[in-house]
């Protein structure tokens, strides 16, 4: 039998084989990119999935339904639905429509970051993909920017309570729902 050898294949593959994240992840997949970039973005969709989670009891709380009147909802109908609910509130509701921009906006930036495509170079994150339209969009990101992503998501997420106790105290008429 004929013993055929590609030693540059071999040292190429080698190579390949020994770049790779501490997931085994390729760097050639994704690019070299520290853990710290992935932990912040896993901690934006995580918080991300509690604050649709309090929207969703918000609105539950607010039209007296049934834990799981908006089980199947997208997240995406429960700012425009409070929104509606709100403006049947009253004065003391006014206020709710300045924290869902709030929302809105730290939801929409999580989508960025979900959904780009990421390399990273001299401490800057570079995003790309094709948006809706669809056209090429890409985005930039730093450490520092995604802490403050973080801090904007636990802000919002303890916003939440005041909203949640004051949908307590709106009187309940047999056929909110």
């Amino acid at each position: 039998m004929l013993a055929i050898s590609f030693p540059l294949i071999a040292a190429h593959h080698a190579e390949a084989a020994q770049d790779v994240d501490p997931w085994g992840v390729p760097d050639r997949m994704l690019g070299p990119i520290p853990d710290g970039f992935y932990g912040a973005v896993g901690r934006v969709v995580t918080l991300s999935a509690l604050l649709e989670d309090r929207l969703r009891a918000l609105l539950q709380a607010v039209r007296h339904a049934p834990q799981t009147a908006h089980a199947k909802d997208a997240p995406g109908r429960f700012i425009p639905e409070l929104r509606r609910q709100a403006a049947k509130l009253g004065p003391d509701w006014a206020r709710l429509a300045g924290y869902l921009d709030d929302v809105d906006a730290a939801l929409e930036r999580r989508n960025v970051l979900v959904h780009n495509l990421w390399q990273s170079k001299d401490g800057h994150f570079y995003g790309h993909r094709l948006d809706r339209t669809p056209k090429r969009a890409s985005a930039t990101t730093t450490l520092d920017e995604l802490h403050a992503d973080i801090a904007e998501l636990v802000r919002l997420i303890d916003g939440w309570q005041p909203w949640f106790a004051l949908a307590g105290s709106i009187p309940w008429r047999q056929g909110d729902t």
